[in-house]
Formats: C-alpha cells, sequence, structure tokens
C-alpha cells in the first residue's frame, strides 16, 4: 500500500507529513469519510469524493500520510 499524496487514506487516524519537511499534523477520517483535524475540526465532509481529499492535502502542502495504529499518541498529544 502506498502512502502518497495520490491515494486517499484509510478511515481512522493518519498523520500527514508536509512536502517541506516543516512537520506534520494529526487527521481523522470518520466512518462515514469526512476528515477532521487533530483539534476536531472537520476539514472535509463526509461526501467529499477521494479525488477531492486528495486535492485538498496536497493544495494544503502535504506530501505523505501514514496510518497511526489504534491507541498510538504522539507526545504532544
Amino acid at each position: 500500500m502506498s502512502w502518497l499524496y495520490d491515494e486517499a487514506p484509510e478511515r481512522g487516524r493518519f498523520v500527514a507529513l508536509r512536502k517541506d519537511g516543516r512537520g506534520a499534523d494529526v487527521f481523522f477520517r470518520t466512518p462515514l469519510g469526512a476528515v477532521m483535524d487533530g483539534d476536531g475540526n472537520e476539514r472535509l465532509p463526509a461526501w467529499a469524493t477521494d479525488a477531492a481529499l486528495v486535492s485538498w492535502f496536497e493544495d494544503a502542502g502535504f506530501a505523505f500520510w501514514l496510518p497511526l495504529p489504534d491507541g498510538m499518541q504522539l507526545f504532544y498529544e
């Protein structure tokens, strides 16, 4: 499975890495498909297509994403 920006992430928590190396952000994709940021703000609605999701992340400066295992917390959470 490729986690490049041209493939939409699965449901659940994932980390999106920035293209320029400035860091990463945590996101959550709900069971219905909405994308929430780490602060609980909806970034994309559930009805958005996978293509719209990929386009939004690329436009926002992200290049890769990686799934987070259930129960894993990052040091700043």
